[in-house]
């Protein structure tokens, strides 16, 4: 009767811990995913070209490709759309690096209403210029602040500039946030 229930406790505890945290494969997946995100986020800090960021990235998705690819059980849902939404946001910060139309250190945003047809009706040099669809879907997504051009306050019409660090920066935040919460996920598998 001992024997039965010591081999019934060993199965019940090899059963528990199996159906537990993340396996060796899933673990060295998920840590080398965080890892090439740390690098990027440490680039970000201590400053980083195109060339670079763009190489870093290329490391980074196939990592995080690989990881997801590996968290498919329901239970790392979480995990995997923190990992997922980080490198999404450091894409998303080349792309308005890319789009930026100058060094000038700000990318010019337009306003949302349609071109006027007539310039006498235009009330702001703003009003004609081409609105960049991918400036302005990143515009709404990370809601990034948009100045006038001539006085620098921010504009509520989300008519004006972009300043190029200060919309990167805000976006690698957003990055970084989603990969202290990755990180704090892997702490709780």
């Amino acid at each position: 009767m001992k024997n039965i229930k010591i081999h019934f406790l060993l199965i019940l505890v090899i059963l528990i811990s199996a159906c537990g945290g993340l396996t060796e494969k899933q673990k060295k997946s998920v840590d080398d995913a965080i890892s090439a995100l740390n690098k990027l986020d440490a680039g970000t800090q201590v400053g980083i070209n195109k060339i670079e960021y763009s190489k870093m990235l290329i490391e980074a998705q196939a990592l995080v490709n690989q990881s997801s690819s590996n968290l498919s059980d329901k239970r790392y849902e979480e995990l995997r759309k923190e990992l997922n939404l980080a490198m999404e946001s450091y894409l998303d910060a080349k792309q308005l690096w890319e789009i930026m139309k100058n060094d000038t250190g700000f990318y010019v945003m337009c306003n949302d209403s349609p071109p006027k047809k007539d310039p006498a009706e235009s009330n702001t040099k703003l009003d004609n210029l081409f609105c960049d669809p991918e400036g302005k879907i990143l515009r709404d997504k990370y809601n990034l602040t948009v100045r006038d051009p001539k006085t620098k306050e921010i504009r509520a019409d989300k008519s004006g500039e972009i300043f190029k660090k200060e919309g990167i920066s805000i976006i690698w935040g957003t990055a970084k946030g989603h990969l202290d919460r990755a990180s704090s996920l892997t702490k709780e598998l």
